[in-house]
């Protein structure tokens, strides 16, 4: 049997350099799955008209790709403000951001959640151009993973539309508990939110959920090796450059093996995920090191380099990946993901 494979590009809809790399990877057939935003610009429609840009300039090129919503508390606006989000919200009245990832507490009312992650689903999944293309949801840092009243509103609007989720298990493990627990630490939030962002961890780690069962469906892993943290820290050098592209280079063709490897005995995986963040144009550019941007925040331009060496090393490994695609793998849709989920723990 041959493993579904989805390879997905983070971010879509903001960043005009991320946009066009998204759309080039997508008209080369490498990638099969993008996440968009639902709430760049007044109303969300700047995120429509990028969308529909996506599909626009791929349209007779490559339409064998769909679109998950990358659903956000942690970037942008709310496409409404409401009490119930005032605690995770900065600003002032009318103007009101998402507070960065690192802030984000467990504050905000469960169903200001589900009403605020509803609009943003709405927002592209009634659209009549871009609905149809819409087949999942992820979001944007992993936030809703964070406390457990913000998960179950996630799943609950998953089981309620029938779209997959992004499975919260991910390779490599060692990343994910740096992100959850070493990180967690420099975090600026309560102690208990703290303790609550580290045990939810830990459960979902032991495929559990306190206090209930979850249930949705979901790829069985997730594969985010490419990315690589380090590049948030330190501007890379001409010199590291190329290392750094090969490096890339080696991780994705440890993926595939990996991957290939997990289609084989008895417990075989029906669909897996690689996820991707891409930017075009130049490494080393200046303003890969600023801080947020004006626009829109929540998108670390620190990692741009690492985005442009992610976007270069899959445009230069377009035929391997293409030939793995068409001999070892199926070219994936999340429409053919697996009931899932995590028990009561």
């Amino acid at each position: 049997m041959k493993t579904n494979l989805l390879l997905t590009t983070d971010d879509y809809g903001v960043v005009p350099k991320i946009n066009e790399a998204v759309i080039n990877l997508v008209k080369n057939g490498i990638v099969n799955s993008v996440e968009s935003f639902a709430n760049y610009g007044k109303n969300g429609a700047k995120s429509v008209r990028n969308a529909l840009k996506l599909i626009n300039e791929t349209k007779g090129i490559n339409e064998n790709f769909e679109i998950g919503i990358h659903l956000t508390i942690t970037s942008g606006k709310p496409l409404k403000e409401t009490a119930g989000l005032d605690a995770i919200l900065t600003g002032k009245k009318g103007q009101k951001r998402f507070v960065d990832y690192r802030h984000l507490n467990s504050n905000a009312k469960p169903a200001a959640i589900y009403s605020e992650l509803k609009r943003q689903i709405n927002l592209l999944l009634k659209h009549p151009v871009i609905g149809p293309k819409v087949t999942h949801l992820t979001n944007h840092h992993d936030s809703l993973w964070f406390y457990r009243s913000y998960t179950e509103q996630l799943v609950k609007l998953s089981n309620e539309l029938g779209l997959p989720i992004r499975n919260p298990v991910s390779v490599p493990a060692s990343k994910t508990k740096i992100y959850y627990q070493v990180q967690n630490i420099a975090r600026d939030i309560d102690r208990s939110d703290k303790k609550e962002i580290k045990e939810a961890y830990k459960d979902r780690k032991n495929g559990v959920f306190k206090g209930k069962a979850l249930k949705f469906k979901a790829p069985e892993y997730m594969d985010s090796r490419h990315y690589a943290a380090r590049d948030l820290f330190t501007q890379v050098s001409k010199n590291q450059v190329k290392n750094n592209l090969k490096r890339k280079k080696k991780k994705l063709v440890t993926m595939f093996k990996d991957a290939r490897l997990q289609s084989e005995g008895n417990n075989k995986r029906n669909v897996v995920e690689f996820m991707f963040h891409v930017r075009a144009g130049d490494v080393l550019d200046p303003v890969n090191m600023s801080k947020d941007l004006s626009y829109y925040n929540g998108i670390n331009t620190k990692y741009f380099d690492g985005r442009t060496m992610e976007y270069q090393a899959l445009m230069e490994q377009k035929d391997y990946i293409n030939k793995k695609l068409s001999t070892q793998f199926n070219r994936g849709s999340w429409t053919k993901t697996n009931n899932n989920g995590l028990k009561k723990g």
